[in-house]
């Protein structure tokens, strides 16, 4: 499903698997079909200022529905985003998540997310960003 966001920013949410929470049993944190919005910041590692800003404009664009409802407590996320990097090239660039949240619940949660970046201008590199996840 590819999506359009604010500044002509285009991305596409292409895979979302090993969505998985450790808690109580009962009803769900965020229930089946309701969108969540990731967002990052904070970038730490090589990857150039370009690539980090192309991610963090994903920022109040990039949303994700799942398809079974998510548990309260331990959460680990792995998500496909493409994006574009802000710096001159403007070149393609793909991230693979890791995302990691110790203490998710209904309102959300704070973590860390380890991104592995490929850009079609050959720039390969990982970054991590503090990350959150807001049910909307």
């Amino acid at each position: 499903m590819g999506m359009t966001g604010r500044r002509g920013l285009r991305w596409m949410l292409l895979g979302l698997g090993a969505l998985a929470g450790c808690g109580g049993g009962g009803a769900p944190c965020v229930p089946e079909g309701k969108s969540i919005a990731v967002s990052r910041m904070n970038g730490a590692g090589p990857c150039p200022a370009g690539v980090v800003a192309g991610v963090t404009s994903l920022n109040g664009n990039e949303t994700f529905t799942p398809m079974k409802g998510v548990s309260c407590g331990v959460i680990h996320l792995k998500l496909t985003v493409t994006f574009f990097s802000q710096d001159a090239s403007h070149a393609s660039c793909m991230g693979t998540d890791a995302i990691a949240f110790t203490d998710f619940q209904a309102t959300g949660g704070s973590g860390t997310d380890t991104m592995d970046i490929t850009c079609a201008d050959g720039t390969t590199c990982t970054e991590t960003f503090d990350a959150t996840l807001t049910p909307q």
